[in-house]
């Protein structure tokens, strides 16, 4: 008997929802550490430029994986980024950007075990 091809695809979605999880976990921590960078006042921009670049990752992804409202909140706050660097103020919106970021870890960080899938 052979395997339904549905069932199939299930199967290595959950695979590839496992490893999502996993590298999550890592950039979780990059971000943290980001974040703590940026509240002692280390180079506010490079360190929005990295996060940044780990957020589109993150965005690009968790949504196909069925992590829509985590990959809407990397989005917004990659998007909020890139508004305020361009503005290249790290005034007000700066504050704003740093809300969004700080409301995407506290989701993402709710995602981080595999039971949320089991």
């Amino acid at each position: 008997m052979t395997q339904d091809p549905a069932d199939i695809l299930q199967d290595h979605l959950k695979v590839v929802r496992a490893r999502f999880i996993s590298l999550l976990d890592d950039r979780l921590d990059e971000l943290e550490a980001l974040r703590q960078a940026i509240d002692l006042g280390e180079s506010r921009e490079k360190a929005l430029e990295q996060i940044q670049f780990i957020l589109h990752k993150i965005g690009g992804t968790a949504g196909t994986l069925g992590f829509a409202e985590t990959g809407q909140m990397a989005r917004d706050a990659e998007n909020a980024i890139i508004n305020n660097l361009a503005s290249a103020g790290l005034k007000p919106p700066f504050n704003d950007t740093i809300e969004l970021v700080d409301g995407f870890l506290e989701n993402a960080s709710g995602i981080s075990s595999q039971s949320h899938w089991e």
